[in-house]
């Protein structure tokens, strides 16, 4: 099989109207598995809202919900897992929190954390409204999320990320990039920024517009870095590998519009995270 080579974009998801730059190499990853994208995933409802939160720094028991915080019992190979059932699990942290815009929801698919976009996002300067953060495990790990979100509009997206300061972070995301994608706009991305690269690099596959319930994972594991997606548990595909330069102080997720605060999408992204987890790497096809 050949490699297939893609662009490195200043997606700048993200600072400013997206600037195409260098192509780069994303490793080993089959032609047909970049290009796969499944058909069987279907518009999702998103949840309506039920619990809005009080503003905390920490991330806690909201008093609305009269929930007691219980421990989520965890399978071997996990390391922490949240299921956003109308409190947090310890340990969580928000990072330039607006608490007017994430709530706990609930609908037929499920309970969720709820996060409503505001404009900054995680590369302008490391800020981004409602970054839900956490301190970064020791030795190889990986990062899982489910999410139902669509993006429509440049540059939204719904992300998690591994995260050393604000020069220095990787990040993956379900979004948006018109210019990325002319004909539809809807893509994966895995964004790299380091310091020595202030506009980063991003990897990306085309996304099916009716796949807004997937999955995202970044590996950091053996020196590198790795992000896939699904869209069905279990069917993994590898977006990159990077090389592995970062000293990672904190994990997380969190949703932006992407947009310079002086801009303005027409609706604002609603994003829901039905859980996020914390395991040992696990096999890419798991």
């Amino acid at each position: 099989m050949s490699k297939v080579f893609i662009p490195s974009i200043c997606f700048l998801l993200l600072l400013s109207a997206c600037s195409l730059f260098s192509r780069q190499e994303a490793t080993e990853t089959p032609e047909e598995e970049l290009l796969s994208i499944s058909a069987e995933s279907t518009n999702t409802p998103l949840p309506t809202k039920t619990t809005k939160p009080t503003a905390t720094k920490k991330a806690t028991l909201t008093p609305e919900t009269n929930l007691t915080p219980t421990l989520t019992p965890l399978p071997e190979g996990v390391i922490f897992r949240d299921d956003f059932e109308g409190y947090f699990q310890p340990g969580w942290e928000w990072k330039d929190e607006d608490p007017e815009k994430w709530f706990f929801v609930e609908n037929e698919k499920g309970k969720f954390l709820q996060i409503i976009t505001d404009n900054p996002s995680i590369f302008k300067n490391g800020y981004q409204v409602n970054s839900l953060v956490r301190d970064v495990p020791e030795g190889d790990f990986a990062i899982t999320a489910h999410i139902l979100a669509e993006p429509d509009e440049n540059f939204q997206q719904a992300n998690i990320y591994m995260f050393e300061d604000d020069a220095n972070f990787v990040l993956m995301n379900l979004g948006y990039c018109g210019p990325c994608f002319p004909s539809f706009g809807t893509g994966f991305f895995m964004e790299a920024k380091v310091s020595t690269n202030p506009l980063g690099d991003t990897y990306m596959l085309p996304r099916n517009q009716e796949d807004t319930d997937i999955y995202l994972r970044l590996v950091s594991e053996g020196g590198k870095i790795t992000g896939y997606y699904t869209t069905k548990p279990g069917e993994w595909k590898r977006i990159a590998q990077i090389e592995n330069s970062y000293e990672f102080t904190m994990i997380g997720l969190g949703t932006t519009n992407s947009l310079s605060v002086n801009m303005r999408p027409s609706k604002n992204l609603i994003s829901n995270f039905e859980y996020f987890e914390i395991s040992e790497p696990p096999p890419a096809s798991q």
